[in-house]
C-alpha cells in the first residue's frame, strides 16, 4: 500500500494550494501564506530572517511521509533527522506549519537560492512535495514531478502579487 501512496495526486496538489503556511522567525510566529488572508507576512519573514536578495524561503516535513500518518513519536524523530542534517551542513532554519482542514504538521523552513537542498531532503525523508516563497509569492512543488509547481494564490485583501 505504501507504494501506492509514493505519487502525488491531483486532489493533494489541490490541498497543498490551500495550506497556511507559518514560519517562526526570533519567537514571531508570521502567517507566510493563508488562503483566505494572502501572503500577510511573508515581506517580514524575508527581513526578519536575514534573507539574501537571491534567496527563496523552503519550507518542508518530515513528517508522515509518502502521505502516510504515522506515530507522532516516530514523526519527531524524522523531525529531528532533519534539522541534524540542516545543522550539520550549516543551515540555519526556522521552526514551520502547514495547517488545512482539520489538519496540520510541523515543519522546518530555510533560506537558499537553490531548490536543491529542499528536494534532496524531499528524497530523503520520503515527501511528496514541499513549499517554495520567492519575496512576492509561493508555490508547491511536486517532489515526484508528476505536477507542475503550483501557485499559491490567496483570496484575502493582503495578497500581493508582482
Amino acid at each position: 500500500m505504501a507504494e501506492e501512496m509514493a505519487a502525488t495526486t491531483g486532489a493533494l496538489m489541490a490541498l497543498w494550494t490551500r495550506v497556511r503556511v507559518e514560519v517562526v522567525i526570533t519567537g514571531k510566529v508570521l502567517v507566510v501564506f493563508d488562503p483566505d488572508q494572502g501572503y500577510r507576512d511573508l515581506a517580514a519573514a524575508f527581513e526578519m530572517g536575514g534573507a539574501l536578495a537571491d534567496e527563496l524561503l523552503w519550507v518542508i516535513t518530515a513528517w508522515n511521509p509518502g502521505a502516510l500518518e504515522r506515530e507522532a513519536r516516530v514523526n519527531r524523530l524524522s523531525q529531528a533527522r532533519m534539522l541534524l542534517k540542516l545543522a550539520r551542513a550549516g543551515v540555519g532554519f526556522f521552526p514551520s506549519k502547514g495547517a488545512a482542514e482539520g489538519w496540520e504538521e510541523p515543519g522546518t523552513a530555510f533560506f537558499s537560492p537553490s531548490e536543491e537542498r529542499a528536494a534532496a531532503l524531499a528524497k530523503c525523508f520520503g515527501q511528496l512535495g514541499y513549499y517554495g516563497f520567492s519575496h512576492t509569492e509561493g508555490f508547491c512543488v511536486d517532489a515526484g514531478g508528476y505536477f507542475p509547481p503550483a501557485r499559491l494564490l490567496g483570496s484575502g485583501p493582503e495578497e500581493t502579487t508582482t
